[in-house]
This record gives structure tokens, C-alpha cells and sequence, in this order.
């Protein structure tokens, strides 16, 4: 296989790169969200002081998770062009 521009393989289109990227983003951000939740167990059910303050924290990371895997969808959605 040959490499593209900047890299690229020349067999894919950049709308078909996009949309692998887009898969991969979901998936991680899926995962940081399954880590929020285990993070936010742990610490209630070691009845952390600093509880309040982590709890606003990982719901802070969490929604930026969510926000990661809204972006991937509405790229998707668009046929793997982003806009």
C-alpha cells in the first residue's frame, strides 16, 4: 500500500478516515464514561470527604465525553463529511 497526502493511505478517502475516526472517538469516550461511573462508585463507597468536589469533577468529564461522542454522530449522520 502506498501512502497518500500527508500520510494518508491511498486506498481510503478522507470521508472514509473520518468516519474510522469518528467510530474510534465514540468508543473512547464510551469508556471514559464507563471509568467515570466506576470512579464515582469507588469514592462513595469509600466515603471520600472530598466526595462533592470529585462527584462535580467526573460529571464535568463525563459530559465532555458526551459531547465528544454528539460531535462523532451528527459527522456521521452527515455521510463523514465534517461541517
Amino acid at each position: 500500500m502506498t501512502g497518500g497526502q500527508f500520510g494518508m493511505p491511498a486506498d481510503r478517502s478522507p470521508d472514509m478516515l473520518v468516519r474510522e475516526l469518528c467510530h474510534d472517538l465514540i468508543e473512547s469516550a464510551a469508556a471514559i464514561g464507563i471509568f467515570v461511573r466506576l470512579a464515582d462508585t469507588e469514592a462513595t463507597g469509600a466515603g471520600l470527604a472530598a466526595g462533592c468536589q470529585l462527584r462535580s469533577r467526573l460529571e464535568g468529564i463525563a459530559a465532555a465525553a458526551g459531547q465528544i461522542v454528539e460531535i462523532c454522530q451528527r459527522v456521521l449522520e452527515q455521510g463523514g463529511e465534517p461541517r
